[in-house]
């Protein structure tokens, strides 16, 4: 009975040994990672960042860049009533306008927002005529 204990013990160690330098191997420290930062208030401001260095996102939050957002944003709703507006974080750490929604349902948006939008509906479409 102790030497099955003593396997057990043995096999438990080498498993979480395994994993372990599986998880270390898989994810690898450069890898970007993506934020999605929701402000749920009307009209919903989403900012959206796909970065390595989480830094560079905590940078883009501090209350310079942000009052240039709000102002950005102010001016928007000067022309147009949306419900929802979505910033990217660019490589040179500035928020970028992405694409709104207005109260009519209408989207307006660089035409980069919308071609990733296509491609995802296109997929997606595809794989339910294989389904």
């Amino acid at each position: 009975m102790i030497k099955i204990a003593e396997d057990s013990s043995k096999i438990y160690d080498l498993i979480r040994a395994s994993v372990k330098e599986m998880i270390t191997r898989i994810v690898q420290k450069d890898r970007q990672i993506n934020y999605v930062i929701k402000f749920p208030h009307s009209p919903e401001i989403e900012l959206f960042a796909r970065i390595r260095d989480p830094k560079k996102l905590i940078k883009a939050l501090k209350d310079k860049r942000i009052a240039e957002l709000r102002s950005d944003i102010d001016e928007i709703r000067n022309h147009t009533e949306f419900e929802k507006i979505q910033y990217i974080l660019t490589d040179k750490g500035k928020w970028k306008f992405n694409y709104l929604l207005t109260v009519n349902g209408e989207a307006i948006g660089r035409k980069t927002s919308f071609k990733k939008r296509d491609r995802m509906l296109e997929y997606i479409a595809s794989k339910k005529k294989g389904a």
